[in-house]
């Protein structure tokens, strides 16, 4: 019964804060200079070395120390951040989705508007018509959900 429960509690669990990092996971210094590293360069080009170095770790160890901090890939917790900052930016009607997508360092217009509908299940011209129509926190909600 105590296994069970040592299992259930360290898999499922929330760790408590001033607990340490679970094994394998990245240190608190090296989570927070990797996603600080990410966030500065979210506009272009992001290779994994250079972030894995930022960390001082090899590539491959990083990749699996990340998704075990963080639940998600570097690639996908980027991708995340990148569609926060677009759906700030289609706020405001005077930029086209091909400069919100630029900005957000999305290759192209198409490429934001499939991560886009991907996570939230709608392409960015109906989240961008539903902004105008109910107010930018309706909107915001709806697309969390």
């Amino acid at each position: 019964m105590l296994a069970l429960h040592e299992h259930v509690s360290s898999t499922y669990g929330k760790r408590a804060p001033g607990k340490p990092p679970p094994r394998g996971a990245l240190a608190p210094w090296q989570l927070r200079r990797a996603k600080d590293y990410m966030l500065e360069h979210m506009h272009g080009e992001i290779g994994l070395d250079n972030v894995a170095a930022q960390c001082e770790l090899s590539v491959n160890h990083f990749v699996r120390a990340f998704r075990e901090s963080t639940g998600t890939t570097p690639h996908r917790w980027l991708v995340s951040e990148r569609l926060k900052g677009a759906m700030h930016l289609m706020r405001d009607a005077r930029l086209s989705l091909a400069q919100v997508a630029a900005a957000c360092g999305f290759a192209d217009q198409s490429h934001l508007t499939r991560a886009f509908s991907a996570r939230f299940g709608m392409p960015t011209g109906q989240w961008r018509r539903i902004c105008r129509e109910t107010g930018a926190a309706a909107a915001s909600a709806l697309a969390v959900e």
